[in-house]
């Protein structure tokens, strides 16, 4: 039961007051994609981390194949410098607001 009222409390802190609008509601959803974006790769950059760290062990320990060892560290540098920089995009995206959007009617759509 402590549980479950847990729970409802936390749904009293997302719900919007009884005058709030249409936008209002949509306003925190808006960049939700973009977040799911940023989160996925925040979680790539993650795995490269632990492939090229272990790459490294790998190579190291002389345990496997170098050439396809050099391989996984470079796909992970790429992605570093490649990939992982569109969350700064992507944040700024973020920052400078969604009013855009929002100032979408919905027959529009």
């Amino acid at each position: 039961m402590k549980r479950l009222a847990h729970k409802a409390r936390a749904l009293e802190v997302i719900k919007l007051p009884e005058n709030a609008s249409a936008n209002d509601i949509f306003n925190s959803f808006t960049p939700s994609v973009i977040y799911l974006m940023m989160l996925g790769y925040v979680f790539g950059g993650w795995m490269m981390i632990k492939t090229a760290s272990k790459s490294v062990d790998l190579k190291n320990k002389n345990e496997m194949d170098e050439e396809f060892l050099n391989a996984k560290i470079s796909s992970s540098m790429i992605y570093f410098s490649s990939v992982l920089p569109k969350i700064e995009s992507l944040s700024s995206i973020i920052l400078q607001g969604d009013e855009d959007v929002l100032a979408m009617k919905k027959n529009w759509l």
